[in-house]
């Protein structure tokens, strides 16, 4: 009852009227419960644990993102010239140790983090969705070509044992983009404000 009568008004009030408190809500909400989606899906398709067969033989998007983004790589590293195979886990080339992707590699926090701001951001649904969609690939791209990269580099006899932090650097350059992104969907959601607005006196 106390919810009915006095949160629920409040939330109408605030959420429908205010384009940020509704923006802040919509991603915390988003970004929450895609964080907590991918968690239980890790959970149910790892075995041991939670395991569920049935979820994991039917249901695994990540195991099955894993696979594209090691395949799009191992394309890759055959433009230049690579012998290259996939398993599960790894990117051999060369029959090289090659790169081994660990959940903490395929990057679905970012990728959460980006379809819930575009997502919650004020904006029309096409632009949300050409945002969003554009977004999630080009982070794709990005990943894909980090992995060809250091299976590539440690072909090489004097990088072959060296443990820079690909992540850190990985990192850096998607918030750079994930930066200058939002930038450029807010200078653009404001222009468009500024001519509707100039169009209506």
């Amino acid at each position: 009852m106390y919810v009915a009568h006095n949160i629920l008004p409040w939330l109408k009030k605030y959420y429908c009227k205010n384009d940020i408190t509704r923006f802040v809500c919509s991603f915390t909400v988003l970004f929450s419960a895609m964080a907590f989606i991918n968690h239980a899906f890790i959970s149910l398709t790892t075995e041991g644990g939670y395991y569920n067969a049935w979820v994991a033989k039917y249901l695994d998007y990540v195991s099955l993102y894993r696979s594209v983004l090691l395949k799009s790589a191992g394309a890759v590293t055959g433009l230049f010239g690579y012998d290259y195979r996939v398993d599960m886990y790894h990117l051999y080339i060369n029959n090289n140790s090659g790169v081994r992707m660990v959940y903490s590699c395929i990057g679905l926090n970012i990728l959460s983090f980006w379809a819930a701001f575009t997502l919650s951001f004020p904006n029309t649904r096409t632009s949300k969705l050409k945002y969003c969609l554009s977004g999630l690939i080009a982070i794709s791209l990005l990943n894909v070509m980090r992995i060809a990269t250091l299976a590539m580099v440690r072909t090489l006899h004097d990088f072959k044992h060296s443990q820079f932090d690909h992540h850190l650097i990985f990192n850096i350059v998607v918030y750079l983009f994930i930066f200058g992104s939002i930038v450029h969907m807010i200078n653009n959601s404001t222009a468009k404000k500024i001519q509707v607005e100039a169009s209506c006196i």
